[in-house]
């Protein structure tokens, strides 16, 4: 009897660790496998290793394939690409395009339903636990208190049916800013780069070097003409917002930078002739002309003393031209104390920077929206969004991790400015717009028409851009 009595103690000793984990398992569930295509630009694939890892870690089931595109041909890739069924599902979009590509996109849903893999320890066993769980997405008013301003004004736009949708969202962005050459600025006994339009106006003139028959040796500031001034488009935005311009009007359905603001200014108007006068050699400040090479090259030669480019660029800079003593500063204002006659909602002067980023999007044709839009939010999240940040040294979305951004050294310029830059919408076309400032420019350099006109016109044709797409 005893003996039996042993081999019951043993048996339960044995079974029930086995018993016990059998009744508390969690249910699982039937997965398939789930293969997404991811495609971008400007990043590399090593800089999204670590987020996929981590997804893929609680969603074994999906895997992420990443590829790098080149922009000269993106644009025809993805629309072959869908056409052929072999488009992505997740691609990145500059954001000046997301309204060119509506039809193409997917909206955020309201929420997302995917699988999770969980691995417990169950007394001595462990044991992978496989559930569906349905997560809530962010809201449109979620994502204007977490992102800086410029993403909701964005990203967020009504659907057909005119219900407010979340269109994509960014991990990083980036700022216009000043760079100047110190050497340069040192020679012509410059303490400090400008801080305002008025000094650039004052400075140019003592940095730029003209021989006997006006050639430009050395420019104070590449800045005036289209064709060799990078991001000419955003710096000529940027002039006319700081100055007070409404780009549009303010239901977005109107183009309105070519208009007044009482009849004896017209800010678009002052601002094309600022702009443009840098390539006019009747002026004081006339330092670039159409001999010149690109804005970036010749500031990385070293024959510019003022760049206004983006942080992308440093990249070039630093790679081509390792030994060239420059530094970044902050981008001109109207005023020295760093404010704008742009006007915010309460009527107060404000001051504008310019804003250019990437943002993530799900395709329209994509089979797997919910895992789509889930690892689009899993990604954008605080901690994962760090990662990304911390391998690529870009410059956050998230105001959170601005705040001690800001105070880095080599981020703490375009961290600053990332609070106060903005867009602006400009139609379903924006390789249309951009031309038609392009041909603004030119008449106006070329004298070919007045500066008003010339404005007058690039307003009426971009005005075509709101309702038709890029033909």
């Amino acid at each position: 009897m005893k003996k039996y009595l042993i081999l019951a103690i043993l048996f339960i000793v044995i079974a029930s660790p086995l018993l016990i984990a059998f009744l508390i398992r969690g249910k699982t569930v039937s997965v398939d496998k789930v293969t997404l295509n991811l495609w971008g630009v400007e990043d590399k694939a090593s800089d999204y290793q670590d987020l996929i890892k981590a997804y893929q870690g609680l969603h074994p089931y999906v895997k992420i394939n990443y590829t790098q595109e080149r922009l000269e041909t993106y644009k025809d890739n993805l629309i072959k690409g869908w056409a052929k069924n072999t488009g992505p599902d997740i691609y990145a979009l500059p954001s000046s395009w997301l309204y060119e590509f509506t039809d193409y996109i997917l909206p955020m849903p309201q929420s997302t339903k995917v699988t999770f893999y969980q691995e417990k320890k169950i007394l001595c066993r462990k044991q992978t636990e496989i559930k569906n769980i349905t997560q809530k997405s962010i809201t449109p008013q979620e994502l204007k208190s977490q992102f800086v301003d410029t993403v909701y004004s964005d990203v967020v736009k009504k659907d057909k049916k005119g219900v407010m949708q979340i269109y994509g969202l960014p991990l990083s962005i980036d700022t216009l800013v000043l760079y100047y050459n110190k050497t340069l600025l040192n020679n012509a006994q410059i303490i400090e780069p400008a801080k305002s339009w008025p000094e650039i106006i004052q400075q140019v003139p003592k940095l730029t070097k003209l021989d006997s028959e006006n050639n430009i040796l050395q420019s104070g500031l590449a800045l005036g003409l289209s064709d060799n001034v990078n991001h000419y488009f955003d710096i000529l935005s940027l002039l006319m917002i700081q100055n007070g311009t409404s780009m549009t009007d303010p239901s977005g359905a109107s183009i309105s930078f070519d208009k007044s603001v009482s009849p004896a200014y017209n800010p678009g108007e002052r601002a094309l002739e600022f702009y443009t006068d840098f390539a006019n050699l009747s002026k004081e400040v006339y330092s670039w002309n159409e001999n010149q090479p690109s804005s970036l090259d010749a500031f990385t030669q070293g024959k510019v003393a003022y760049y206004i480019g983006y942080q992308k660029d440093k990249l070039t800079i630093d790679t081509n031209s390792p030994t060239l003593n420059y530094a970044i500063a902050p981008i001109p204002h109207i005023n020295s104390d760093g404010v704008d006659s742009s006007i915010d909602s309460s009527g107060n002067y404000v001051q504008r920077n310019y804003a250019t980023y990437w943002v993530f999007t799900a395709a329209q044709k994509t089979k797997y929206p919910n895992e789509v839009w889930n690892f689009i939010q899993f990604i954008t999240q605080e901690n994962r969004v760090k990662t990304y940040l911390e391998k690529t040294k870009k410059v956050s979305v998230l105001r959170t991790i601005l705040a001690s951004q800001i105070k880095d050294l080599d981020l703490g310029v375009f961290a600053g400015q990332a609070l106060t830059a903005t867009t602006w919408y400009h139609g379903q076309c924006f390789s249309g717009t951009e031309n038609f400032f392009k041909s603004m420019i030119n008449k106006v350099v070329k004298k070919e028409e007045t500066i008003l006109n010339s404005l007058t016109l690039a307003a009426k044709q971009t005005q075509e851009t709101l309702k038709n797409t890029c033909q």
